[in-house]
């Protein structure tokens, strides 16, 4: 219940920082094989859901947990750039594995984007690769 509020305060926290204090944006445990998604996102009701895989929250700082959080927060800022240009490229190409090339490259990139925001604008200045607890 302790780690439950917590990771509400820092969506919460991770909201203002991105200026989206208007969605909802729940979130809840899960066993993935990476550490957190955000999904499904709904730009039109602007809604979200997190998923933290529960060993993260086991064997990470909680600065890193703040960073993290942070990160999938801020793909809610990119959600209706994504859905613009899925549609127009869904479209041209279809479903199969063009489209999961694609996926994967536009996530690499738009984490990218999100990473580099957090650490230069945001000042968060944490190690991504240092990840003991």
């Amino acid at each position: 219940m302790a780690q439950k509020r917590a990771v509400e305060k820092l969506i919460a926290k991770a909201k203002r920082r991105w200026g989206v204090e208007d969605w909802t944006i729940t979130f809840k445990w899960g066993d993935l094989p990476h550490e957190a998604e955000i999904d499904p996102i709904n730009a039109t009701l602007k809604q979200a859901v997190i998923t933290i895989d529960r060993e993260t929250v086991k064997t990470h700082t909680k600065k890193y947990l703040e960073y993290l959080v942070t990160h999938e927060v801020g793909h809610v800022v990119l959600a209706h750039l994504w859905r613009g240009v899925t549609d127009w490229v869904y479209h041209k190409i279809g479903r199969g594995k063009e489209r999961e090339i694609f996926e994967e490259a536009y996530n690499t990139r738009e984490n990218e984007i999100l990473d580099h925001i957090i650490a230069r604008v945001m000042k968060m200045n944490v190690n991504i690769d240092a990840k003991p607890a």
